[in-house]
C-alpha cells in the first residue's frame, strides 16, 4: 500500500514550468500584475511550503498537502536577489521588469494548463497570501526571501551584492520554516 501511495505522489510531481504557467494564468485571471522577479519568489514559496516538514506548516495542514513532498522537481539557486529557478529565468527574462500577465496569450496560447486539483488548492493558498500580504510586489517578496535560512545557507559568506549561483538545498527547505507568513 505504501508503494502505491509513493508512486502516485511521484507521478503528480510537476515541472517548475507547469507551475509557473499556472501562477501566471492565476494572476492574469485575477488581474494581478506579476513580474519575472516576483514569479521567482512565488515559485520558491510554493516549493518551500510543499517541502517544509515542521508542525507549524499550517498551509500544508489546511490544504492536506503531504509535508516534505516537492510540488515540482527543480531546485532553486541562491542569486543576489533571492531564490531563482534558472529555467524560469531563461524563459521570462525578456520581460524585464514588466508585468508578464499581459502576455498570457503568448505564454499559454491554448489556455490549457493541466494541474491536479490537490496541487491547485495548495498553490492557490500560497498565491492568496502573496497577493493579500505582498500584492505580488517583487521587492517585498525579495526582502522576505533574504530572511530565508535555506537561501542564507546557500549564499554562504558571499557579500550582499556578490553573485552566487549555488543550489539551495532541498533538505534546508524541509528543515527551516518559510518566512512568507512570519515576516
Amino acid at each position: 500500500m505504501d508503494k502505491v501511495n509513493n508512486t502516485s505522489r511521484q507521478e503528480n510531481i510537476l515541472t517548475v514550468e507547469e507551475v509557473a504557467k499556472y501562477v501566471i494564468s492565476y494572476c492574469a485571471e485575477h488581474k494581478k500584475p506579476l513580474t519575472p522577479k516576483a514569479l521567482q519568489k512565488v515559485l520558491y514559496y510554493i516549493q518551500a511550503y510543499s517541502l517544509y516538514k515542521g508542525d507549524d506548516n499550517k498551509i500544508a495542514e489546511k490544504t492536506k498537502w503531504n509535508k516534505g513532498t516537492p510540488i515540482f522537481k527543480e531546485q532553486p539557486e541562491a542569486w543576489i536577489h533571492g531564490a531563482v529557478y534558472r529555467k524560469i529565468y531563461q524563459d521570462y527574462r525578456q520581460f524585464g521588469f514588466n508585468d508578464i500577465t499581459e502576455f498570457i496569450d503568448i505564454i499559454s496560447p491554448d489556455g490549457n494548463i493541466s494541474i491536479p486539483e490537490t496541487h491547485k488548492e495548495f498553490i492557490d493558498h500560497i498565491l492568496e497570501i502573496c497577493d493579500h500580504n505582498y500584492e505580488f510586489d517583487a521587492d517585498k517578496l525579495e526582502e522576505i526571501n533574504h530572511k530565508e535560512k535555506a537561501w542564507i545557507n546557500a549564499r554562504g559568506k558571499a557579500a550582499r551584492f556578490e553573485p552566487t549561483y549555488d543550489d539551495i538545498k532541498l533538505e534546508d527547505m524541509r528543515k527551516y520554516p518559510p518566512q512568507l507568513i512570519n515576516a
